[in-house]
């Protein structure tokens, strides 16, 4: 006779659980929280903006790989870029499970299939009083109620492994940032062993410099292509503050910046250099006369060119 109560044991248990599905929904969302409506904001903007992106990064690095190639350099990118290729693939599918994930936290999954299952066993559960005299009946209605609970709970029980592994997975998408930075870095990298760098190494003086009052100075220099192929009609600008009187080039070679130049108002000379290129270096002077008032002053010079146009620098001068 014992073997009747099965079916109540049944519906005891499926009342028990309807309660929990619920507990289980609410708990999964707020534990999510941030990260749920994260994902469905971001899996409609920026995961496409980011592939977008992506391939358009993978492009342009094809055309620096196809111009590198001319250039006789293009094993290191083009191995960096079957790199990124692979990660875009692992990461295209690392979302795609992150999306399927998501989705099956959600009401459907978590309460009405659970609930549904629950609520079914509780309402048949009273057919054992009519088929407890027929065996067969009986037995498949206890088993349909066993089949139902463990669906039920197992549904609960893949709710709280999903919440358990989203949590621990949502870091997932920020692949796509990172593989973004790595073609830029890659992209910089290429970017800059082709742009030009000019350098000016003074020769026979360390600054800062001790000079005496009205005296002529000359300062040597020699300019050269620290990287890149050539920069052509290189010229070094020198910025040179009242009080110097200007030898080589003279003054009437020289001119004045407009006021919203930095530095603003300052008299301007320029020394030609020529073509400059990786190797040799160019020599050159400029010949100024110290002023008569003692003190500290700065010298600015920058390196101009068809194309070019390098950092402003400056070199000081202790007049006394």
């Amino acid at each position: 006779m014992e073997i009747l109560y099965v079916p109540n044991l049944m519906s005891s248990l499926s009342l028990a659980l309807l309660t929990v599905s619920p507990m289980v929904f609410i708990f999964s969302v707020t534990l999510l929280g941030t990260a749920i409506e994260q994902a469905q904001q971001e899996e409609k903007a920026a995961r496409e903006n980011d592939k977008e992106s992506l391939q358009k990064e993978i492009v342009k690095i094809e055309q620096s790989i196809s111009q590198a190639k001319k250039d006789g350099n293009a094993a290191s990118l083009t191995d960096k870029l079957e790199d990124l290729k692979k990660q875009q693939i692992g990461t295209e599918e690392k979302i795609r499970e992150i999306k399927v994930k998501y989705s099956s936290i959600d009401l459907v999954n978590c309460v009405l299939y659970p609930c549904g299952a629950f609520l079914f066993v509780v309402l048949i559960s009273p057919l054992g009083f009519i088929f407890y005299s027929q065996s067969v009946s009986y037995f498949l209605l206890i088993i349909s109620e066993f089949i139902l609970v463990v669906y039920g709970v197992l549904k609960i029980y893949r709710s709280l492994t999903l919440v358990q592994q989203i949590s621990t997975n949502k870091k997932e998408g920020e692949s796509y940032s990172k593989i973004k930075d790595s073609i830029k870095l890659a992209l910089q990298e290429y970017d800059q062993s082709k742009s030009e760098e000019a350098e000016i190494k003074f020769i026979d003086k360390v600054f800062p410099l001790n000079v005496t009052v009205s005296t002529e100075l000359e300062i040597k220099f020699k300019v050269g292509l620290k990287r890149g192929r050539i920069v052509n009609d290189t010229n070094v600008w020198f910025f040179v503050p009242d009080g110097f009187e200007l030898i080589n080039p003279s003054e009437e070679k020289s001119w004045k910046q407009s006021s919203d130049y930095s530095p603003p108002n300052i008299r301007t000379v320029k020394v030609s250099i020529g073509n400059i290129s990786i190797g040799p270096f160019h020599t050159a002077v400029l010949v100024i006369k110290t002023p008569e008032a003692p003190g500290k002053y700065t010298l600015k010079y920058q390196i101009h060119g068809q194309g070019y146009e390098g950092p402003s620098q400056e070199i000081r001068l202790l007049v006394g």
